[in-house]
């Protein structure tokens, strides 16, 4: 993208300055900016679940922060940015117990538990699987008794 500058007098109370600023060419031209993030660059690249899952996981060991509650809803978040089916999960004591993420890979929806260091792993004990707002999805049942690297690798 090219743009034109123009200097523009700036007054304030105390001097007076000359400054460059840019000149708007076009409504309609966007400028080029850096990508937010690299999940948001991977989703636009077609990536496998699979990918999207490492990537999520790798992001949130660096950025995620809090309680097992905090990590699940960052990790739900980041998971619905990248069009990774996720849901929160949680024992039989809700979230009084440990909250973690369920994700669909390969059409089986796997333990993600960045906090505890699980990446794609069996049901280890969760019990409910809800939305973002606690509503009721569906009970453990539909969670894989088998990680990710039992049955693909």
């Amino acid at each position: 993208m090219t743009s034109r500058t123009t200097e523009s007098v700036i007054q304030t109370e105390s001097m007076t300055e000359t400054e460059t600023v840019p000149e708007i060419v076009e409504l309609n031209e966007i400028p080029e900016t850096e990508p937010i993030s690299e999940i948001e660059t991977e989703s636009e690249q077609g990536v496998t679940d699979f990918e999207k899952a490492k990537s999520v996981y790798q992001d949130m060991l660096e950025n995620g922060h809090g309680t097992c509650v905090n990590y699940a809803c960052q990790t739900y978040e980041k998971c619905l940015e990248i069009g990774l089916p996720c849901y929160i999960v949680w024992t039989n004591a809700g979230i009084y117990g440990h909250v973690a993420n369920t994700v669909c890979v390969n059409e089986i929806w796997f333990i993600l538990d960045v906090q505890a260091g699980y990446f794609l792993e069996f049901n280890y004990g969760f019990t409910e699987v809800v939305d973002e707002d606690g509503e009721h999805i569906a009970d453990g049942g539909m969670l894989s008794n088998y990680s990710y690297q039992e049955l693909f690798e």
